[in-house]
């Protein structure tokens, strides 16, 4: 699998759900934005490093490469270098930290001792503007093969090999990004995409988008039941700002599930690199309770392989991701996604 995680950073109520959020990895952020990411939707506005940044918990084998992709809109800061991205290691050790200048627009590379290594040519970010940021980190198995490289609006500006991030057996496990730190300077962060060099998907994948399609029409399973109006409408909420227990769907017998369309996509995509579904659920009553997302495309459904257990406060759920099409086994194509039905199963 290249692609490990992906979020359009529109479906959070709070930065409290998204912390709580079920098979997530972020956590921190400074507050949800129901407007203001790049296309208009939602995003996190992320503090600066050192207060509220933007947590990720991201496991990773030893010496293994990461990607993270993010857009990202910068604040504007004085002439003064500051990072904004840190890496850390396993035994909660800095590794890594990414930082640039707003005033200049000059990116840098700090080793794990915070020894600056390479400063970017001119000036690839500019403050207030939406950049897209690509980065790929070595932590290294030695104390001088560790590697860092970046892309912005996809040109390389920085390459830096031969570094010191190593810290001995201890392996990639989070990293902070957020605003400039030590200064009152936040970030919006908007389309995050993490992957790997495992599968297709393994490289330098460019500017990405997220596209967050809420329910238009109901599907052909209809066993959750609205508690007012068209079961479909129950469901259609602005990700960023539902309307909670105003309209929604609900079930008590394992097995019922729901599916319904969605909207179709807004462009047409030369390559969809996966799919997944975003639900947020609650239970009413004691006991556990086991609820799946479910993906039906042409004749094929597919659940979550393991379902999640909501509390009496509503959680956020990832389902599972398709990176390929599970009624043809390969590539998504918009078609394919504009026809998708999408909906929930109680498990247990």
């Amino acid at each position: 699998m290249a692609i490990k995680f992906f979020d359009g950073m529109g479906c959070y109520k709070s930065v409290a759900e998204l912390a709580a959020a079920k098979n997530g990895i972020i956590s921190g952020g400074a507050s949800v934005q129901t407007t203001g990411g790049r296309f208009g939707g939602g995003c996190i506005f992320a503090g600066p490093i050192g207060s509220n940044p933007l947590t990720l918990v991201i496991a990773s084998a030893l010496n293994a490469p990461i990607y993270i992709g993010a857009a990202m809109n910068f604040e504007r800061d004085n002439s003064t270098f500051r990072e904004f991205m840190r890496f850390i290691s396993s035994g909660s050790n800095t590794m890594c930290q990414l930082g640039g200048n707003t005033a200049s627009g000059q990116l840098f590379v700090n080793n794990k001792s915070g020894t600056t290594l390479a400063y970017s040519s001119g000036a690839p970010l500019t403050p207030n503007v939406w950049h897209w940021l690509e980065v790929r980190f070595v932590p290294g198995s030695t104390t001088s093969n560790g590697s860092l490289a970046v892309h912005v609006d996809g040109e390389e500006v920085l390459n830096v090999t031969g570094a010191d991030f190593n810290r001995g057996t201890e392996t990639l496990a989070r990293m902070f990004l957020g605003g400039y730190s030590n200064v009152s300077n936040s970030a919006r962060v908007d389309d995050l995409v993490i992957w790997d060099e495992t599968g297709t998907d393994n490289t330098w994948l460019g500017d990405l988008r997220i596209d967050e399609l809420v329910p238009t029409s109901n599907g052909s399973d209809q066993d959750w039941t609205q508690n007012t109006g068209i079961a479909w409408d129950a469901v259609d909420d602005v990700p960023a700002s539902p309307d909670d227990d105003t309209t929604h769907i609900a079930a008590s017998t394992v097995g019922a599930k729901s599916s319904f369309g969605v909207a179709s996509l807004a462009g047409t995509s030369a390559k969809i690199m996966g799919v997944k579904v975003r639900a947020r659920a609650k239970k009413t009553d004691a006991g556990t309770r086991t609820m799946k997302t479910l993906m039906k495309s042409g004749a094929v459904e597919v659940q979550d392989a393991v379902g999640v257990d909501p509390t009496t406060a509503y959680t956020s759920v990832h389902g599972d991701m398709k990176l390929l099409n599970p009624d043809t086994s390969a590539a998504w194509d918009v078609a394919a996604v504009n026809a998708l039905k999408i909906g929930v199963a109680l498990a247990t």
